[in-house]
C-alpha cells in the first residue's frame, strides 16, 4: 500500500471527524469507512495509483487503525527533595521539538493521538531534568520504562530535541552493547535530530553511522572556535569506548576551557544491561558501570536518564551507593517514569494474556530439541533442520504472498530464527535454510509454469494456506498466481558478531526488503526487525529481563497483525505468560504509588521484595553469593503452587489434607455457593490459624517459592496491630462435565482438568501445571466481590484512564481487606486434549493472595541454600558465543 495515498486519506478522514466534533456530531466508524470509500478513488487518481477492491478493504483497515489509535501519557514517580519543575516558566522556542514532531506525523505517519502524546511525555519527563539555564551544579538521575519493541527510541529522539530547544549542549546517547545496535541508533539520531535542527541550533556529532567514537576522528571533527556548539555522541556501550570518550573530555578542551560546565543529557537505552555481570572482559559491567559514572563526574551539571523495558537491574542498585573516584551509583532517585504503550501495541499482554489472541498466533515447537537441545555447545553443530523450521518458512512465503495482495509491495518482511547462541551453529542453520529455501522457490516456480506437477506439494501448502490464513480475505487462487513473485526476492542471512553480511534494512529502501535473519544476541537487544511476521524462537535463558528483550515479536503490525505467527515451546509459553503477568502488576504498582505521592526508592523496595526476584536476579544476581538476606513481603501479590509433586505420597496426603480442611470451615458455617466468575463454595472469615496448619500439613514442591520466605510473611501477618486477618476460602470447580472430588458430602466440587508443562525431578518428583504456569484462571480473585461491589469496582477501574480491556487481577487485589486462598483439585493429562483417563489424579494446588496493606512488619529471612542452588542451576544463563 502505497504510504502518500495511506498519508492523504488520513489526512481527509481526520479533517471530516474534527468537522463533526465541531459541529457536536459524533463520528463513528460507520462514518470513517464512508468517508474512506467517498475520498480514496479521487485521491488514487491524482496519485496516479490503481486502487482495486481488495486494496481498497485494506486501506479501509489501515486508515480505521491509524485514526482510531489511542495513548495516554505515563505515569511520573518523583523524590519528594526539592526540585522546581521550571519549564512551563521558561521562555523556550521549540524549533527542534517542531521539527521532530512534523517528522512523526507526516513522514513516520505516526497517529496524532500518539505524537500529542509522545510531546506530554517527553515535555514531564525534562521538567524533572536539571535547568540547563541555572549556572549552579546540578545532577539528575531518572529512569523511563517502555515497552519491548514499542517505540523507546521514539521517545527518547523527542526528549534530545526538547532538551536541546532548553539549552543542552552535550547529548551522550548510549545504546547498547552490539555494533548494529548502535549504527541503528546513530541514523535514528540523525535523522531525527542531527540532520534536522534549524541553523542556530544544529549540532556536530563526533560519532557516524559506520564509525563509533574515536579520539582522532572527534579532535578533527570539532573545531576548537565552536564556542557553545551542540555536541552528539552516539556510542556502544563497551569498555573501550567509554574509556576513550572519558580521556578525550578530560583531555580536550574548548574555546574558554573545559567541557565541565556544559549541560550534559546522557541517556542510557537499554539500561538494565549496566549492572548484568557477563564475563566478557570488553562488556565488563562493573567496568561499564564505573565509566558511565567517570564521564558524569566531568560535568558540573548533567541529567542520566536510563530507558529500558525491563527495569530489574536498575532498581537493585543500591540507592545510596557512592565512591569518591566514581561518584553516586545510577539508582533512578529522582524520577522514574512509566510510558503506556499504544492502543496498536502488538505486546506480551495481546500475545500471551489473552488466550483467544495467543491461540491465534503461538504454534508449539516440540520437534527442534531432537536436532538442537536447549543446552548445546558451540561445536555441536545440526546435520539437519526441523521440520517446524520448514513449515514456518513456508507460512512466511505465505504471509508475504497475503501481503503483496494488500498492497504492501515495496516494503521489509521478515522472520526471525533464534534458536542457539552459537555463531558456529547459526551460520550452519543459515546454509541449510538456504537450501531449503531455494528448494521452495524452485518447486513453486516450476508449479506456476506447469499446473499439472507436484499436485501433493501444492494440495499441502494450499491446506497449510486455509489453515492459517482462510480468513486472511484472499483465495487460494490469487495466493498461487502471486507466489512466485512473493518468494522470488526471499533471502537468508545471518546476523551476528562474526558475519560479514548484516541486516541492512537501508539498502532496500525503494522495493522493500524479504528477509530470514538467523542470529542470536545481536539480535535479542535493541534492534528492530522491520515487518517481522514470523518468529521461530527456541532458547534456554529463563531471567525476566533476557526473555523480554528476546522478544523482537513486540511491536507494532498495522495492517498485518493478522499474519503474524511465533513458533516457541510450550514452555517458554508458561514462562513469558508468568512474566507478562509480572510486568502487568508491576506497571500497575507504579501507577498506584504515583497516586499516593510515593517515591523511586519505595518502588524500588516494592520490587526487590516482589516474590519473583529471587528468580529474576539467579543468574546475574547470585553466582558468588554466599547468602541472601531478603524482606519478606507478599503484600499485594499471589503465590500460586504451580508446580506440584506427582509421587502419590503427596498426592493421597494433599486431598485427605483438603477434605479435612473443608470438614472443619464447614462445621463452623455453610459455604456460599458461587456460580458467576467461577463455579464452587466460599467460606468467609476462616481464622488464621486453621489456614496456616492446612499450609503447614500441604506437601509441595519448593520449587515455586522457597517456602521458608512464605512461612516467613505469614509471620509477620500474625504481628499486625490488633491481630492477623482473618481469610476468605473458595473452593474451585468447573461448571462443566467431569467427576466430582469424592468425600466432600453434600458439596458437588467437579475437577478441573489441566495438561502437564515441565517435568522436574530434583529435588523432589514435580510436574508443572499447564502451558502457562498458573493454576487459577485470570479474574478468580474478585470472587470476593458480591454482584453490586463488583459492578462498582469494575466502573471505577473502567473509568480509569490507564484501563486496559482485561481488569488485572491485581486491581480486585488492592481492594481486598481479606486474605483469599483458592483450593483446586486437578487430573494432570500429559495429552494436550484431556481426553481419556489422566495421567495423575486427585492433584490438590492452591493459590494464595494478599492485599496490599502498608502495616505488616518487616520480617527479613536468609533464603534457603539448597534452594538458591537449584534455583540459580534452573535459571543459569546461555555461554555467548558472538
Amino acid at each position: 500500500m502505497d504510504p502518500k495515498l495511506i498519508s492523504f486519506v488520513k489526512t481527509l478522514v481526520e479533517a471530516e471527524k474534527k468537522k463533526a466534533i465541531s459541529a457536536g456530531d459524533t463520528f463513528s466508524e460507520d462514518d470513517l469507512v464512508e468517508t474512506v470509500r467517498a475520498k480514496a478513488p479521487d485521491t488514487a487518481k491524482l496519485l496516479s495509483i490503481s486502487l482495486d477492491d481488495s486494496m481498497m478493504e485494506h486501506l479501509v483497515e489501515r486508515i480505521k487503525t491509524l485514526v482510531s489509535v489511542d495513548m495516554v501519557t505515563g505515569t511520573l514517580l518523583k523524590d519528594k527533595a526539592p526540585h522546581k519543575e521550571w519549564v512551563r516558566e521558561s521562555d523556550i522556542s521549540w524549533d527542534c521539538w517542531d521539527g521532530y514532531k512534523e517528522m512523526l506525523g507526516v513522514e513516520h505517519g505516526f497517529p496524532d493521538a500518539v505524537v500529542r502524546t509522545i510531546g506530554d511525555d517527553t515535555f514531564r519527563v525534562l521538567d524533572q531534568l536539571g535547568d540547563p539555564k541555572n549556572l549552579e551544579d546540578w545532577y539528575r538521575k531518572g529512569l523511563v520504562l517502555g515497552h519491548v519493541q514499542s517505540g523507546k527510541t521514539s521517545n527518547y529522539g523527542g526528549l534530545v530535541n526538547r532538551a536541546a530547544d532548553a539549552g543542552y549542549k552535550i547529548f551522550i546517547i548510549i545504546a547498547g552493547i552490539h555494533t548494529n545496535l548502535r549504527n541503528q541508533t546513530q541514523k535514528r539520531i540523525n535523522d531525527a535530530f542531527v540532520d534536522r535542527a534549524p541553523a542556530a541550533k544544529q549540532p556536530i556529532t563526533l560519532t557516524t553511522e559506520d564509525d563509533d567514537f574515536k579520539a582522532a576522528i572527534a579532535s578533527r571533527r570539532f573545531p576548537s572556535s565552536a564556542v557553545g556548539t551542540s555536541l552528539v555522541f552516539v556510542i556502544k556501550k563497551n569498555v573501550t569506548i567509554l574509556r576513550n570518550l572519558r580521556d578525550w573530555l578530560k583531555g580536550s578542551s574548548k574555546k574558554g576551557g573545559g567541557w565541565q560546565d556544559m549541560p550534559l543529557l546522557m541517556i542510557d537505552d537499554e539500561a538494565d544491561h549496566a549492572s548484568i555481570n557477563t564475563n566478557k572482559e570488553d562488556v565488563d559491567p562493573t567496568a561499564t558501570n564505573q565509566l558511565i559514572r567517570e564521564i558524569l563526574n566531568i560535568f558540573n551539571r548533567k541529567s542520566y536518564v536510563a530507558y529500558t523495558a525491563t527495569p530489574f537491574a536498575n532498581i537493585f542498585i543500591h540507592p545510596d551507593a557512592a565512591d569518591e573516584t566514581w561518584g553516586e551509583d545510577l539508582f533512578p532517585e529522582d524520577f522514574l517514569y512509566a510510558l503506556e504503550a499504544p492502543s496498536n501495541y502488538f505486546g506480551p499482554g495481546k500475545i500471551f494474556l489473552a488466550e483467544d489472541e495467543g491461540d491465534r498466533i503461538i504454534r508449539d515447537l516440540t520437534d527442534v530439541y531432537d536436532l538442537i537441545p536447549p543446552k548445546h555447545r558451540s561445536y555441536e553443530i545440526p546435520y539437519a533442520i526441523p521440520e517446524s523450521l520448514k513449515l514456518a518458512a513456508r507460512v512466511f512465503v505465505l504471509a508475504r504472498a497475503v501481503r503483496m495482495l494488500r498492497g504492501d509491495l515495496n516494503v521489509h518482511m521478515s522472520m526471525l530464527v533464534n534458536i542457539s547462541p552459537y555463531a558456529d551453529v547459526q551460520r550452519q542453520v543459515k546454509l541449510l535454510l538456504d537450501d531449503y529455501i531455494e528448494e521452495l522457490r524452485g518447486r513453486v516456480l516450476a508449479g506456476a509454469r506447469m499446473q499439472g506437477v507436484d499436485l501433493g506439494f501444492w494440495a499441502q501448502l494450499r491446506e497449510l494456506y486455509e489453515r492459517e490464513y482462510g480468513d486472511s480475505g484472499a483465495t487460494w487462487d490469487e495466493i498461487r498466481y502471486i507466489l512466485p513473485e512473493a518468494i522470488e526476492r526471499v533471502r537468508v542471512i545471518v546476523d551476528n558478531s562474526r558475519s560479514q553480511e548484516r541486516l541492512n534494512y537501508e539498502e532496500h529502501e525503494q522495493d522493500g526488503l524479504p528477509v530470514i535473519v538467523v542470529g542470536g544476541y545481536t539480535l535479542s537487544r535493541g534492534l528492530t526487525i522491520e515487518g517481522l511476521m514470523a518468529s521461530y524462537w527456541s532458547r534456554n535463558s529463563r531471567t525476566y529481563d533476557a526473555l523480554m528483550q528476546m522478544g523482537r515479536w513486540f511491536g507494532y503490525r498495522t495492517g498485518y497483525e493478522d499474519l503474524c505467527r511465533l513458533w516457541m515451546s510450550p514452555e517458554a509459553r508458561g514462562w513469558y505468560t508468568h512474566i507478562a503477568e509480572s510486568v502487568e502488576e508491576l506497571r500497575y504498582d507504579v501507577y498506584e504509588m504515583s497516586k499516593r505521592g510515593m517515591t523511586p526508592r519505595t518502588f524500588g523496595l516494592k520490587v526487590r521484595d516482589h516474590p519473583d526476584t529471587l528468580q529474576v536476579t539467579a543468574s546475574n544476581k547470585m553466582r558468588s553469593a554466599e547468602k541472601r538476606m531478603v524482606r519478606a513481603d507478599l503484600s499485594g501479590r499471589l503465590v500460586e503452587t504451580h508446580v506440584v509433586c506427582t509421587e502419590q505420597g503427596p498426592v493421597q496426603g494433599n486431598l485427605a489434607l483438603l477434605k479435612a480442611f473443608v470438614e472443619k470451615m464447614t462445621s463452623k458455617a455453610s459455604p456460599a455457593l458461587m456460580d458467576e466468575k467461577v463455579r464452587g463454595y466460599m467460606w468467609h472469615g476462616v481464622p488464621m490459624d486453621w489456614v496456616r496448619e492446612f499450609f503447614n500439613v500441604y506437601e509441595g514442591h519448593p520449587r515455586p517459592i522457597e517456602p521458608g520466605l512464605f512461612i516467613a510473611y505469614l509471620d509477620a501477618l500474625e504481628r499486625i496491630p490488633g491481630g492477623p486477618p482473618a481469610w476468605n476460602v473458595v473452593l474451585v470447580g468447573l461448571k462443566k462435565e467431569s467427576r466430582t472430588v469424592p468425600g466432600l458430602g453434600d458439596l458437588e466440587v467437579r475437577i478441573q482438568k489441566r495438561s502437564t508443562g515441565t517435568k522436574i525431578y530434583q529435588p523432589v518428583a514435580g510436574v508443572s501445571i499447564g502451558q502457562k504456569q498458573r493454576v487459577a484462571s485470570r479474574g478468580i480473585e474478585s470472587v470476593c466481590f458480591g454482584g453490586a461491589e463488583l459492578k462498582a469496582l469494575e466502573e471505577e477501574y473502567y473509568s480509569s484512564p490507564k484501563a486496559k480491556k482485561n481488569i488485572p487481577d491485581k486491581f480486585f487485589r488492592d481492594k481486598m481487606e481479606c486474605p483469599l486462598l483458592m483450593l483446586h483439585v486437578l487430573d494432570l493429562y500429559e495429552n494436550p486434549d484431556l481426553q481419556g483417563e489422566a495421567d495423575i489424579k486427585d492433584v490438590v494446588a492452591w493459590g494464595a493472595s494478599f492485599p496490599s496493606r502498608d502495616d505488616v512488619p518487616a520480617e527479613i529471612y536468609q533464603v534457603n541454600q539448597v534452594w538458591l542452588a537449584q534455583i540459580a542451576q534452573c535459571f543459569e544463563e546461555e555461554d555467548e558465543d558472538e
